[in-house]
């Protein structure tokens, strides 16, 4: 690849040789690597992960659609590396320290028997889907390809166009943190990255709370949010992943700033030593690549000005690499703190600072181009070039919405987003052209110092007032914005007239299985010509839609069909309507209830039996076929199945404050796991069939299974028993044919 210069605008010279180094690239085959390899993280700090990262930084540079088709070819592929998407023969399907196949990226390779780390999932599979929402991020950011199709064939099924696939993108994402890391790594009421306190997950001796490691789960809650944010989809999602992002980087922030010894001096300016707060509050902090992604992370939430960090605190980190990391001559610290001896590559990370500091850009940039790492690196070479756009933009100016519709005689008011790129301190004033006849503009701000922002950006709120005599029509605004010799334009749309949809019912109520429709209005102004197209976010997992008629012209209606499958999960969906004319687009929202069963939890609350056809005896819910037993409480602890002997059911589990059970009557089939996450020891006395691969798991005592396997197999390997814990089986195999083999762990 190549680098022209370190100033200057970007040259078609250096994007065409990053694309053609890309086209040379296969992305990982695994989240850890290669098939049947060893590796580790390929899809987070690894170069899968990195080469994401570099072409999402290529794409904002310079809105090559060849670079963003290469990044969702790689997006679908990692997507389709998600455990329970992935086949067995590759890796996937594998059961993790929960008992389950989680919905997550597996960071280790399927035999890594090191502490137990082919089951563990942690801050690595969060980073992996911040490099995913990133994709599709871009995506949304670009709506004027919403609804052109992806040139690949939709080969994974993600969405034939950009907008499917990038919501797509994020009900995966969404999905694994719902399942799996919202439910067990953040903290209830303070929002905190925490660890699991299952005795499964301590036993893998891993770190979560790591200044490098949060950095690593604030990606995708970070890059979700904005997502959905650009969507209008879900804001309570929006406001839980922001909670979770900024409870998270405040505290390492304050870890950081306020490290034993901080602030300290070095070349007259303000410096700061950390390590890995708050697991350490002593040592210096590795420079690559675990100081880098605390970079990574401050970075993104200084730039997201919702989360209030101000740039007074982030510039000592920029000092730091400057005063003390770098030792001169192209050379760098292994440790933050200038200690350790000689670091080799710096990755791209470092280079983000320079928002903070233009001389870090200076250093970092300028010791990748003397060593040549970025011939090699595409972490590297879009680091330094998307360093080098921002540092020949000097400022931004994103105005939101793209498009407002009004009706004449009304005002319509823009959001203008101001914000100095790689450390500009200079005057921006704006101005705009393009107004409709009788109408009028006035700025809040028509000038913003930007050497006096103590945040990222400043906004100035552009009011358009027409009058009763402006025509109706579209037209397009000019934002111009200028320092010194620097302009930038940048365009939005008022329509004045045109079209509105809106949706009829505002709520509809199904069951999984069932189907159920709304009513799409389209209403025009008299002015209004051509048709109106229709597209829909927000839909929940396992769902399905569609429109008939796909548009209309003029002023109609349309009906929007939802389809449920059997296993839609219950809750309330937001929905979003979209209308589209052109690039002219209107919304409009209804709520989607699909109406579930509740788990049933036995809690012994029968008066007359210990049965398990007792609904009293599961907190008023009968049992259904294919459902979970779960086991709490202390009550009717020696209880008997009197359900149909074989009844096939998904687990058994019994929760942490399960008393000691014993369970008796008919067999039963289960196409999942038993996990006992009780501190008691538990007894199963009848007998279980089961198909494909189960773990009978002893997670934090005892698991006795007496009554036998009654499995029938036939061909070698076709079923798989894993025993993790401690715990006894007796009258083992009741079976004709066929390979047996159990695999134990920790027995």
């Amino acid at each position: 690849m190549s680098i022209d210069s370190l100033s200057g605008a970007v040259t078609a010279n250096e994007i065409n040789s990053f694309i053609t180094y890309m086209n040379s690239q296969t992305p990982p085959q695994t989240p850890w690597g290669t098939l049947g390899g060893t590796g580790h993280n390929a899809w987070a700090d690894g170069t899968g992960g990195r080469d994401l990262e570099a072409m999402g930084e290529m794409f904002i540079v310079s809105s090559n659609m060849t670079i963003l088709n290469k990044m969702i070819n790689w997006a679908d592929y990692c997507t389709s590396q998600r455990n329970d998407l992935m086949a067995a023969t590759n890796g996937g399907q594998r059961v993790l320290w929960t008992g389950l196949i989680d919905k997550v990226w597996v960071p280790n390779w399927p035999t890594d028997a090191t502490s137990g780390q082919s089951n563990y999932c942690g801050c690595e599979s969060e980073d992996t889907i911040g490099h995913i929402a990133f994709c599709a991020k871009l995506i949304l950011q670009t709506p004027a390809i919403w609804n052109t199709t992806v040139p690949d064939g939709n080969p994974y099924g993600y969405g034939a166009t950009y907008f499917q696939r990038a919501t797509n993108y994020l009900a995966k994402c969404d999905e694994a943190n719902d399942e799996y890391f919202l439910k067990w790594f953040v903290q209830s009421g303070s929002n905190l990255i925490r660890p699991p306190t299952n005795a499964t997950w301590t036993a893998l001796n891993e770190n979560v709370t790591a200044i490098n490691r949060q950095m690593m789960f604030t990606s995708g809650f970070q890059r979700l949010a904005e997502a959905h944010e650009i969507l209008g989809d879900n804001p309570a999602r929006v406001a839980q992943y922001d909670a979770i992002v900024k409870a998270s980087t405040t505290e390492c922030l304050n870890g950081m700033v306020n490290y034993p010894g901080n602030p300290r001096t070095a070349g007259g300016q303000t410096v700061y030593k950390w390590g890995y707060y708050p697991t350490s509050t002593s040592g210096a902090e590795a420079t690559e690549i675990h100081a880098e992604y605390d970079m990574i992370g401050q970075w993104r939430a200084f730039g997201r000005r919702s989360y209030g960090f101000t740039l007074s605190p982030l510039i000592p980190f920029a000092n730091t690499m400057i005063d003390v990391t770098y030792l001169g001559t192209n050379t760098f610290a292994l440790n933050v703190d200038g200690s350790g001896g000689i670091q080799g590559t710096i990755y791209s990370g470092w280079i983000l600072p320079a928002d903070w500091n233009p001389q870090d850009y200076d250093i970092v940039a300028g010791a990748a181009l003397a060593h040549g790492w970025y011939k090699s690196s595409a972490d590297i070479e879009a680091g330094i070039l998307f360093m080098k756009n921002r540092r020949y933009l000097q400022f931004s100016v994103t105005p939101s919405p793209a498009s407002k519709i009004i009706q004449a005689g009304s005002a319509a008011t823009f959001t203008l987003n101001v914000a100095p790129l790689g450390g500009f301190t200079n005057t921006v004033s704006l101005a705009v052209n393009g107004l409709p006849s009788g109408a009028t503009s006035n700025f809040t701000l028509t000038s913003i110092n930007c050497g006096t922002l103590i945040y990222s950006s400043t906004n100035s709120a552009m009011t358009i007032q027409t009058s009763v005599s402006t025509p109706v029509g579209t037209y397009p605004l000019s934002i111009v914005s200028t320092s010194g010799s620097i302009l930038h334009t940048n365009v939005v749309k008022l329509v004045v007239g045109n079209f509105s949809v809106s949706v009829n019912p505002s709520s509809q109520t199904i069951s999984p299985g069932g189907n159920t429709t709304y009513t799409i209005n389209v209403a025009t102004n008299s002015g209004f010509s051509g048709n109106v197209a229709f597209g829909l976010s927000g839909l929940p997992a396992n769902c399905s839609a569609s429109f008939s008629p796909t548009s209309v012209s003029g002023a109609n209606s349309s009906t929007l069909n939802v389809i449920a499958s059997n296993n839609a999960t219950a809750g309330n969906y937001s929905l979003t309507i979209y209308g589209t004319n052109g690039v002219t687009v209107a919304n409009t929202t209804a709520t989607l209830q699909i109406a579930g069963i509740a788990t049933p939890i036995w809690n012994g609350g029968s008066s007359t039996g210990n049965y398990w056809n007792d609904s009293a005896n599961w907190g008023g819910i009968s049992l259904s076929a294919n459902g979970p037993l779960v086991f709490g409480g202390s009550a009717r602890l020696n209880n008997t199945n009197n359900t149909t002997a074989g009844t096939t059911y998904s687990n058994i589990v019994f929760n942490s404050g399960a008393g000691t059970f014993t369970l008796n009557g008919n067999s039963v089939s289960l196409v999942g796991n038993i996990t006992n996450n009780s501190a008691n020891p538990q007894t199963i006395n009848f007998g279980i069939n089961f198909g494909g691969g189960v773990t009978f798991d002893g997670a934090s005592n005892d698991l006795f299974v007496l009554g036998g396997l009654t499995n029938t197999l036939a061909a070698p390997q076709t079923n798989m028993l894993t025993l993790v814990g401690s715990g006894q089986l007796s009258d083992l195999w009741k079976s004709a044919g066929g390979t047996n083999i159990i695999f134990m762990n920790d027995v």
